[in-house]
């Protein structure tokens, strides 16, 4: 994980908070700015432009938890933004990944609307005016996105679009994915669940190291996003140093010294 230099251990998370304002600013700067929208998008493009913006969207709202009274919020945010870095990076792995990642987010809908209309059907519950809406949604598309999924996913209905489980996807894809399911993912999920296994007789200096952890996650996990975002829209071609920008924004907020950080600046920016 991240290079942490002796200090308060309380001071940690401050710091990790600092390092996702720096990272969130190279987006701004760097990325965000060439996601193109201006013309028909590919299932591709779709796929990656919106997983890309999700997790910008959940780092905006991480970076707005600053406390460590917020660490059930942290948890949650960290195990979304990795679960997205998951999900990116699975398009190059899975096959027809584009076509069945814009599928599936189809048959949910499906899904949803069938439950909603199957609910109110049943007359336990008086329906509600735009339970139409619903109705209609299902009579002009059910039964053109069933048989595309039944084509995509014969013989199963499942539960994710690739077919695998969160911990299959992860292991699929293997380093780093694999060790950041496998050791941090059940931890975060303590924090994000019902029931108190994850802060039952915790000591209270415990609560920023528990968001220390999570603020690393999402870090590693939003370097893996940019990465992936970098390559698939060629912005090394654009700014050959965008690579070791992106290294500044991570590594800044860790260094001991105004000192350190200058001079970490000019041996990657060269200014």
């Amino acid at each position: 994980m991240l290079r942490v230099p002796n200090m308060d251990p309380a001071e940690i998370p401050g710091r990790l908070h600092g390092t996702l304002i720096n990272l969130e600013g190279f987006d701004r700067a760097y990325v965000r700015p060439h996601l193109d929208s201006s013309h028909a998008l590919s299932p591709r493009e779709v796929a990656i432009g919106s997983t890309y913006l999700r997790t910008l969207g959940n780092v905006r709202t991480l970076i707005l938890l600053s406390s460590a009274d917020h660490f059930q919020a942290i948890a949650m945010l960290s195990r979304s933004i990795l679960e997205l870095a998951v999900e990116l990076h699975l398009i190059d792995v899975i096959p027809d990944a584009a076509e069945a990642f814009n599928a599936y987010e189809r048959l949910e809908k499906v899904r949803s609307a069938r439950r909603i209309v199957e609910f109110y059907s049943r007359g336990s519950a008086k329906p509600v005016p735009h339970v139409q809406v619903y109705e209609r949604f299902l009579a002009e598309n059910a039964d053109k996105i069933e048989a595309l999924a039944k084509r995509l996913w014969p013989g199963k209905t499942p539960l994710h679009w690739s077919g695998l489980r969160l911990r299959d996807r992860a292991l699929r894809l293997k380093a780093p994915f694999d060790e950041l399911h496998e050791v941090h993912y059940q931890q975060l999920s303590w924090n994000s669940h019902p029931g108190s296994a994850g802060v039952l007789n915790l000591d209270a200096k415990m609560f920023p190291l528990l968001c220390g952890m999570a603020y690393e996650v999402a870090i590693k996990s939003y370097v893996l996003v940019l990465g992936f975002m970098i390559a698939e829209m060629k912005l090394k071609d654009r700014d050959d140093l965008i690579e070791n920008r992106l290294r500044f924004a991570q590594l800044a907020a860790m260094c001991s010294s105004q000192e350190e950080a200058d001079g970490m600046r000019r041996e990657l920016l060269g200014d």
